[in-house]
């Protein structure tokens, strides 16, 4: 939905950006609605844990008052004009929960339900029944090359 999100830090207008913001809808198997963070790397070292931090704290803030610190962003002296141009996110419950896929060549261990470690390995037996064809690409030579 939304690439780079951001969320601003505490002390001022900046902000550390998420990889995407996406909504994922509920099911009648379940699957319960939720806002998604999700963040990829593609580097061990770039597994930051101040940064995942700021994740844990934007899944406690909830998605009203992520968004309401949005507008303050767009509206600060020297935003960018990339946050005002930001979509809409009218027509998807702000209440509903937030949680964080972190996809990653390491795996990190969160004591959060909410945040959801993923590795490349994880990835591997994954079996896909739409683009079959782009997934067993990528599954044969993106995934390696991530590996490491």
């Amino acid at each position: 939905m939304v690439p780079e999100f951001p969320l601003k830090k505490d002390a001022d207008f900046q902000s550390t950006n998420v990889d995407h913001l996406l909504y994922r809808r509920g099911d009648a198997a379940g699957t319960r609605a939720a806002w998604i963070l999700f963040e990829l790397k593609t580097e061990v070292n770039s597994c930051n844990d101040l940064q995942i931090a700021t994740y844990k704290s934007a899944l406690d803030l909830g998605m009203p008052r992520l968004l309401n610190a949005l507008g303050l962003i767009a509206n600060s002296p020297h935003a960018s004009p990339k946050y005002s141009a930001m979509p809409k996110l009218g027509g998807y419950p702000p209440g509903a929960p937030i949680e964080l896929v972190y996809l990653a060549p390491c795996r990190k261990n969160f004591p959060d339900r909410r945040m959801r470690s993923v590795t490349f390995r994880d990835l591997e037996g994954l079996e896909l029944t739409e683009y079959q064809e782009v997934w067993d690409i990528f599954r044969t030579i993106v995934l390696p090359a991530l590996r490491g």
